[in-house]
C-alpha cells in the first residue's frame, strides 16, 4: 500500500530524473522498470527496511560509541579540528561557498546561536538540526538518553558515558557543528536562496550523520566506526573539485607553500629536511605535512600533520 502511494503520486516519484529526486530501490514502474524517487522519502524507505540487530546493538553499546566518545567527544584537539574542518568545508561546498575571509559572518552567527537572535530560530525549525550532526545521528541514541544502568558493566560505562564532563563535551561538539551549519545558512540567505534550499546546503555542506545509506549505516555501527565521514568525503568532494576548482587547489597547495617558507625561514638544508622526513611513521609521510616557521625552546622542528 505504502509502495503504490508514494508510485501514483507524482510529488514523489516520477519516471525520469529530477532535481533532489534519487533512484529507488524499492518503487518500480508497473513494467518493473526505474523509479525516481523524492530522496527524503527513499531515506524513509531505507529506514523502514533496517532491521537492528541484538549483536549490533550490544557491539555499539560497549565498543563502538564508547570509542567515538574517547577518541572524538572527550578530545579538545579534537574537537578544535572539527571546527576548523566544517570551516574548509563550508569554503569549497554548495553553489555560494562560504569564504575564510568572511569570519564576520561566522562572529554573528555564533552570537545568534547563543542568544537565541536572528534567524536561529527558524534554521532549527527548518533544518532538523538536531539530528544532522555527528553527536544527534550517531551518539545521540545512545549516549544522551540512554542510561546504563543494568549491571556492574552498565554502571562503568555510565561513569564514562554520562557524566558531567562527558555531556558538556557532546554539548560542545555539538555547538560547534551548529554553528558551521548555521553560519552556512545566514550565508545564503545573503544571496538569495529560499529559505529551504539554503538549510539543505547548510546541512549537506558539512555533513547530514542522519542522511546515510544503509551499507554506511551498518559499516558505522560495525567495522568501521567513523565511515560516514569519509563516506560523505567520497561523494561530495569530487562535486566541490569540479565546481570549485581553485577553493580546492589553494589547500592541496597550502602545506608545500608553508613547508617551502619555513625551510627558507628557519635555513633548514634539503639534507636536513630530508633527513627528519625519513624518521616519520608512515601515518604522517601520507598525510598533509608541514613544517611550520619556528622552532621550539630546545630548537627542534615543528611539525604539523
Amino acid at each position: 500500500v505504502l509502495y503504490n502511494k508514494v508510485l501514483n503520486n507524482r510529488e514523489w516519484s516520477s519516471v525520469k530524473p529530477k532535481a533532489d529526486f534519487i533512484v529507488s530501490s524499492y518503487i518500480k514502474s508497473p513494467g518493473g522498470g526505474t523509479m525516481w524517487v523524492d530522496k527524503n522519502i527513499e531515506q524513509g524507505l531505507n529506514e523502514l527496511h533496517y532491521i537492528r540487530s541484538d549483536s549490533r546493538e550490544l557491539f555499539n553499546k560497549y565498543f563502538t560509541n564508547p570509542w567515538k566518545m574517547v577518541k572524538v567527544v572527550m578530545r579538545m584537539p579534537t574537537q578544535f579540528r572539527n571546527i576548523i574542518g566544517n570551516i574548509i568545508l563550508n569554503d569549497v561546498q554548495g553553489p555560494h561557498p562560504l569564504p575564510l575571509y568572511r569570519p564576520d559572518i561566522y562572529m554573528k552567527a555564533l552570537k545568534e546561536l547563543i542568544n537565541g537572535t536572528g534567524e536561529s530560530k527558524l534554521f532549527r525549525e527548518i533544518s532538523g538540526i538536531d539530528t544532522s550532526t555527528f553527536i544527534g545521528a550517531e551518539l545521540g541514541r545512545y549516549f544522551l538518553p540512554q542510561k546504563y544502568s543494568h549491571n556492574m558493566l552498565d554502571s562503568a560505562f555510565n561513569t564514562l558515558l554520562n557524566n558531567p564532563i562527558s555531556r558538556k563535551m557532546a554539548d560542545l561538539y555539538q555547538f560547534s557543528e551548529k554553528w558551521a551549519k548555521y553560519s552556512k545558512f545566514k550565508w545564503n540567505l545573503q544571496h538569495d536562496m529560499p529559505e529551504l534550499d539554503a538549510a539543505i546546503d547548510a546541512i549537506r555542506s558539512t555533513f547530514d550523520y542522519n542522511d546515510v545509506s544503509i551499507f554506511t549505516r551498518k559499516t558505522r555501527e560495525t567495522a568501521l566506526p567513523f565511515f560516514t565521514w569519509k563516506a560523505k568525503v567520497f561523494a561530495q568532494l569530487p562535486e566541490a573539485i569540479v565546481k570549485h576548482p581553485i577553493r580546492c587547489a589553494k589547500y592541496l597547495a597550502l602545506p608545500a607553500a608553508i613547508t617551502s617558507y619555513s625551510l627558507d625561514k628557519l635555513n633548514v638544508s634539503p639534507d636536513e629536511w630530508d633527513e627528519v622526513k625519513n624518521i616519520l611513521p608512515d601515518y604522517m609521510k601520507k598525510g598533509f605535512l608541514m613544517m611550520m616557521p619556528f622552532r621550539d625552546e630546545q630548537d627542534r622542528l615543528q611539525l604539523l600533520n
